[in-house]
């Protein structure tokens, strides 16, 4: 199995070696040169001769982070954010009044949904967030949003746990718990 591995992995290798000058583009860089110009540079790698493109771009709405302020349109931004929470409280609100006994499984299920819906909330809020200027609202969204990922993880290893656990329990394996106080 190994010798089979070992000749793939040296094919590759060699195959490699035998092409010519990796053509590439380097990282770009954009930033705001003032509240409504934005400048851009790209270096591209072609054939190992280096070529650099860079130009002023004016940005009619203005320039926030490196990047031009789209126009200003009607939006239904909060909408939007208000329909995302309240699927987030009824997966929440549903994983609480179901029975532990009987739906532990779901239940825990539920609420792991309600946290990614919750996650999605921050995301668009923190979207929204970086168009409004206003730097400590954008700060406590992502911070938030950090938050609800450490939440996430954290539903989802317990949701695993429990899932083995009910598995193992419902297939004789292990004997249940009894917690006592």
């Amino acid at each position: 199995m190994y010798k089979g591995l070992l000749a793939f992995l040296l094919a590759v290798l060699v195959a490699g070696g035998t092409l010519p000058a990796v053509n590439a583009a380097e990282e770009s860089h954009e930033y705001c040169i003032n509240s409504t110009h934005r400048f851009w540079e790209r270096n591209i790698y072609f054939n190992a001769t280096l070529y650099a493109f860079n130009d002023t771009e004016n940005c009619s709405y203005g320039c926030l982070n490196g990047q031009c302020l789209p126009a200003p349109t009607e939006s239904h931004d909060m909408a939007i954010v208000i329909g995302i929470m309240m699927v987030a409280f009824f997966f929440i609100y549903a994983g609480l009044k179901m029975d532990k006994e009987t739906h532990g499984v779901i239940q825990v299920l539920f609420m792991f949904v309600g946290v990614m819906f919750v996650i999605i909330n921050f995301a668009v809020l923190s979207e929204l967030a970086d168009y409004s200027s206003i730097a400590p609202l954008e700060t406590a969204v992502d911070s938030g949003y950090q938050v609800s990922i450490y939440v996430f993880w954290f539903l989802l290893f317990y949701f695993m746990v429990l899932f083995f656990y009910k598995i193992l329990v419902s297939t004789g394996k292990i004997q249940p718990i009894k917690w006592s106080l």
